[in-house]
């Protein structure tokens, strides 16, 4: 059932996934082939390029770490992290992984955002295992920016208080820093720019427009400056519409 709903995200780049832990509880392997007879890609420990015109984005997957499937070595290699790159990794701690760092950005789940969080205490879930430390929203290690997403599920008690459901929209965008003559422009619009303006990696609307922006932050990136012929920086920006409402 899960596959068929999302069958319906579309993407010019293609729809991309990774397993978490409760794919490989059900069936790991059933679960991705639903997923592939319904178009979306399930990146194995693995990595490729979404290409729009001459701009590049590196998008590595990696499997599930709790399950002892994850191989981050394998699912890293060949990307070059002095450019623009995307990990999916269904478990935060990938910020924590050393073979991660340089990443521009990884996008998890997992933790439910704590799913009970209760005031002044937090979240009872994030001291009995310390893998989830990075319970929701944005974080940064070196350079590296992780967004953990609060999902829309629950585990054990069905209940969820103090996490709101969350379903993400993310817009990568690009500044260019560095150089006085160059204004801010979205990446994809200036011949030394590394990834489309506004890629899209999964958009599933939970009803109505979608709220203001909840926060922006960026992750340095490197690129060559051929219009002025000089060598500058360009950040990849990461704005995200949190769209959450009670389920």
């Amino acid at each position: 059932p899960c596959a068929e709903v999302l069958a319906e995200l579309k993407a010019p780049e293609g729809v991309w996934a990774v397993l978490g832990n409760h794919d490989h509880r059900t069936d790991g392997a059933l679960t991705r082939e639903a997923l592939r007879r319904r178009g979306i890609e399930v990146l194995t420990n693995q990595n490729t390029e979404l290409r729009r015109g001459a701009d590049v984005l590196q998008l590595a997957g990696v499997d599930d770490w709790g399950w002892g499937k994850a191989d981050f070595a394998r699912a890293m290699r060949g990307v070059d992290t002095g450019r623009p790159s995307l990990l999916l990794s269904h478990e935060p701690m990938a910020l924590d992984v050393p073979e991660t760092r340089g990443v521009s950005l990884i996008l998890s789940g997992h933790t439910h955002g704590g799913q009970i969080n209760l005031p002044v205490v937090g979240a009872p879930a994030a001291y009995v295992w310390d893998h989830l430390k990075h319970l929701r929203g944005l974080y940064e290690s070196e350079g590296t920016q992780l967004y953990v997403s609060r999902g829309t599920g629950v585990i054990g008690v069905p209940i969820r208080l103090g996490a709101r459901p969350e379903v993400a929209v993310i817009r990568l965008e690009g500044q260019y820093v560095g150089c006085a003559e160059t204004p801010r422009q979205p990446l994809g619009s200036h011949s030394g720019s590394r990834l489309g303006d506004g890629v899209a990696l999964a958009r599933a609307l939970a009803g109505g427009e979608p709220p203001s922006l909840a926060l922006r932050s960026f992750a340095a990136a490197r690129c060559s400056h051929a219009e002025f012929g000089v060598s500058c920086g360009t950040r990849m920006a990461t704005e995200v519409k949190s769209l959450a409402k009670v389920l």
